[in-house]
């Protein structure tokens, strides 16, 4: 009986075995090329990414203003009151190279339901009628606010249309809120310049219809960097607007993309990425570097709950301003007022619910 337990033993694994062991040896071998090219794959991708953002501006542009998302979708912003706005017109501007600029003009609380020109549009049975309507109703002295949204969607997003309820419906003001070139139904490709030339060309418009209007410049997130750049270009011109509101805004592009959510699987190599890549970015929108040529009162807000920008490049924002004041107190001329509220509980899209600001925007814009 021992003897022939030794020789089982000394023998070779029956080939049973032997074709079990070569199946396992097979599967680990696929497993292995397997994620091995899922590896390789993924750092193709993830580096890719990196050199196609330092080198090419169309991926920058891209990610950066991210026009090409149609929202809302299914969007008639020939109606504005498919969006619950009422006594609001729809019209177009046409800029110097040629873009057409759509915008909306939502009247105050005081005409509310008074008229139904506000269905009309330009060129559009009695519309004539409600052009003159609605241009004259621009020298009535409220309070004019020129909006200027931030990235991705049209002038027709949710917390956008709720925002200009609630400045025309509960402060009073007019509410001009248009889409950049790129967004919504406004035609070319966007750029920093073009942001700041669209925001001027509407400002004209305006102007050219209220020569003594109290208008202010509202600018959230990117469109904060735009109102920025369109008011120091006003100063530059003589032509200083009653204030600015920037809400939720950045420092700079760089800083803005490297704290961004979208930007958190590179954080691990952020001190490579910032010099290698986002130092490189063709549009710099760089707020902090317009406050010298910006003399008008500013207001500032940024929530503590928002995790799109950071709290702290909005409270950055209004340390530059605070300190570009300093700097030319000495200067001649009068400067205006830097104040900054903080929106303890409020999002990146939510601080025009905060009290605190509330209080704070209705006092800035009745000064």
């Amino acid at each position: 009986m021992d003897v022939r337990r030794r020789k089982l033993n000394s023998q070779d694994e029956p080939p049973r075995a032997k074709g079990q062991a070569g199946e396992r040896k097979k599967k680990s071998g696929l497993c292995s090329g397997v994620c091995r090219k899922l590896v390789i794959g993924f750092l193709a991708v993830y580096f890719g990414a990196l050199v196609a953002m330092k080198y090419s501006h169309t991926v920058q542009d891209v990610l950066v203003y991210q026009h090409f998302l149609p929202l809302p979708l299914f969007a008639n912003h020939s109606n504005p009151a498919e969006f619950g706005l009422t006594d609001t017109r729809q019209f177009s501007l046409t800029q110097h190279d040629g873009c057409l600029i759509h915008a909306w003009h939502v009247l105050p609380k005081s005409y509310a339901g008074g008229s139904d020109r506000s269905t009309h549009r330009s060129g559009g049975g009695d519309g004539s009628d409600a052009v003159s309507f609605f241009e004259d109703a621009l020298k009535d002295g409220a309070p004019i606010i020129l909006y200027m949204h931030g990235n991705t969607g049209s002038r027709a997003m949710g917390h956008r249309v709720a925002l200009y309820k609630y400045l025309a419906w509960e402060l009073g003001c007019h509410v001009i809120a248009f889409d950049y070139r790129g967004y919504g139904e406004s035609t070319c490709w966007p750029s920093e310049v073009g942001m700041m030339e669209d925001g001027y060309l509407v400002w004209k418009w305006m102007k050219r219809l209220a020569p003594n209007g109290r208008v202010f410049l509202w600018g959230h997130s990117l469109g904060s960097a735009a109102t920025t750049y369109l008011a120091s270009e006003l100063h530059k011109a003589g032509e200083d607007v009653e204030g600015i509101v920037l809400d939720s805004p950045f420092t700079n592009m760089t800083e803005a993309a490297a704290n961004h959510r979208f930007a958190m699987p590179y954080w691990p190599i952020l001190s490579l990425l910032r010099p290698l890549v986002l130092t490189s970015l063709h549009e710099k929108f760089a707020s902090m570097d317009r406050f010298p040529s910006i003399a008008c009162p500013i207001l500032i807000t940024h929530g503590k709950q928002d995790y799109v920008l950071p709290f702290s490049l909005g409270y950055q924002v209004y340390e530059a301003a605070l300190e570009s004041r300093r700097a030319r107190a000495g200067e001649a001329g009068e400067m205006g007022s830097v104040e900054f509220v903080e929106c303890k509980y409020s999002g990146h899209k939510t601080c025009y619910l905060c009290k605190e600001f509330q209080e704070a925007v209705q006092k800035f814009i009745s000064a």
